[in-house]
Order: C-alpha cells, then structure tokens, then sequence
C-alpha cells in the first residue's frame, strides 16, 4: 500500500527460515519493484545492505513477539537506519487483553501458543514468544531504545460483526479500561 502511494518501499526479512514458503511473497514485492532484504535485522550486518540515517519510517509491526530472546538489537539497529526526526510504528499484541486473562483466570491457560504448536514446530519456533503490557512497551522504547513517544493507543485488532457474544462483550467492557484491548500501537521518533 505505501509502494502504490508512491514511496520507496524496502522489506527486511530473513526469508531463508521459512524454507521457499513466502516465495511467491518476495515474487510479488520484486514485482512491485519493492526492495527485498533477506537479512536477520538481530544477528547480521545490517550496514553492509542497509543505508544509516536513510529511512523516514520503519513498521515494525507483529514483529518484536516472535523474537527468541531480546529485541533491543533489532530496534537500535531500527533507529540508525532513521533518519533524524525519523518515525518508528511498532504494534504488538497486549499481554493484559481481557480474553487473556479471563482464560488464565478460569481454565489456567497462559497467553501463549498451545504447547502442542511450540512441540511441533522447528528451530527457531516462531510463534509469539514474548508479549508485551503498555508499561513494558513504553519502558522498552523510550527508556532502553531512546525514542521519543509520540503516540501510544491500544485498539480490539478483529471486526467486531464476525465476533461471538462473548467476544463482543469483552469488547464491550474494554471501552471502560482501554488495559483489556488486545493489540498495542506506538509511535515515536528517533
């Protein structure tokens, strides 16, 4: 979407994890003469492919919860590649979302994958393995990465018309604690 509004568009990925499954995603970005990146923003050299200070917004969005350890790394490297004054949008999902809570409450059930998905899968899992709160995120970005906080708003990420009623419900009560949404959104500024 941004590509077709006229930007320069670049996406970092490490593809080569996935074994050719998102093949046919990179054929379609190159199609879009979109900049395709297989790079592990953590783990290699970024500034061999990747110009500092060149970017005026990075998304990083359902992004940092897959991560198998920090991701401090990630997101200084996310900050060189801005520019002064450059914009970073992270979204993850909220730890605290009402449903969560309610399912560990009630049935003892943590906010992670069922252990059945994490048994199954190969190395590195990459299911969620780490969500955030909105204290978390803000002390993250802010305090440990530097950015600037421009905005912080949590939003019920799914269409509410195709919920059930008890969805919809919690949905209903989050609109008294906004700590119940499920999804986090953060701006900020290098």
């Amino acid at each position: 979407m941004v590509k077709e509004l006229g930007a320069s568009v670049d996406v970092v990925e490490k593809f080569s994890l996935y074994d050719g499954s998102l093949n046919s995603v990179v054929d379609l970005m190159r199609n879009k003469n979109i900049n395709v990146h297989n790079l592990d923003i953590v783990n290699d050299d970024i500034s061999k492919e990747l110009p500092k200070n060149y970017y005026d917004f990075i998304s990083c969005e359902a992004v940092i919860e897959h991560l198998c350890g920090s991701p401090v790394k990630l997101l200084e490297n996310a900050k060189k590649l801005l520019k002064p004054n450059g914009i970073i949008i992270v979204v993850v999902p909220n730890v605290a979302h009402l449903v969560k809570r309610i399912k560990f409450l009630l049935r003892g059930t943590p906010p992670f994958p069922p252990i059945e998905v994490l048994l199954a899968s190969k190395y590195p899992f990459t299911g969620h393995n780490r969500e955030y709160n909105v204290k978390e995120l803000k002390y993250l970005l802010n305090q440990v990465i530097g950015f600037e906080e421009l905005k912080i708003q949590l939003f019920n990420l799914n269409d509410s018309n195709r919920k059930s009623w008890k969805l919809k419900i919690i949905d209903f009560l989050s609109l008294f604690n906004e700590n119940f949404r499920d999804s986090i959104w953060y701006a900020g500024k290098r």
